[in-house]
């Protein structure tokens, strides 16, 4: 119920372009128009289902809800989300054009974690990039939290410190001058 409150509540924003949702072995899409999946495909998302209309009879269960959003419509999405979900899931505004829906208590932070402890290893000797708002716990909770210069101002205030765009050779840089 939650899952087809969000995807509708999303629907009903204007500037949304599209709506996906993530299971577990599929990658489901609202299909709209012919420019959808090049729209999708812009933001490295293949759909192995497309439905004329997702919310109708949805049963699956979803690991994340994905909404895109024409630019500086991410905020209004948040907001209709977050009225909609009420402390059942979170909505994280995740690039310029996207915005997902994830359940409460999950993050990038908890398997890094995990992977860490299983290995023997610190989280303050680890370093991770992040620049959206569903990397805010990964960046605060390891040694080294590098945002990218295009960061969310929750991501860039939980980061370490603030490094190039994505677009630039900063990531090997950092990479070069702090973990080699």
């Amino acid at each position: 119920d939650v899952a087809r409150a969000a995807m509708a509540s999303a629907a009903r924003v204007e500037g949304v372009l599209a709506v996906v949702v993530r299971e577990l072995n599929d990658t489901i899409a609202q299909k709209n128009d012919p420019a959808h999946l090049a729209l999708l495909a812009d933001n490295f998302v293949v759909p192995t289902q497309t439905r004329s209309d997702l919310v109708a009879g949805y049963r699956g269960t979803p690991i994340k809800i994905v909404v895109i959003a024409r630019q500086g419509r991410t905020e209004a999405v948040e907001a209709a989300l977050s009225a909609t979900l009420q402390g059942h899931a979170r909505a994280v505004i995740t690039s310029s054009m996207t915005v997902e829906v994830v359940a409460t208590g999950v993050s990038k932070a908890r398997p890094i974690l995990r992977v860490l402890r299983s290995r023997g290893l610190r989280p303050e000797e680890t370093l991770v990039f992040g620049d959206g708002d569903n990397d805010v716990e990964m960046l605060s909770q390891v040694g080294i939290g590098l945002a990218m210069g295009n960061c969310r101002p929750a991501a860039c205030r939980a980061a370490s410190r603030q490094i190039g765009d994505h677009d630039t050779d900063a990531i090997a840089e950092s990479i070069e001058s702090l973990a080699l």
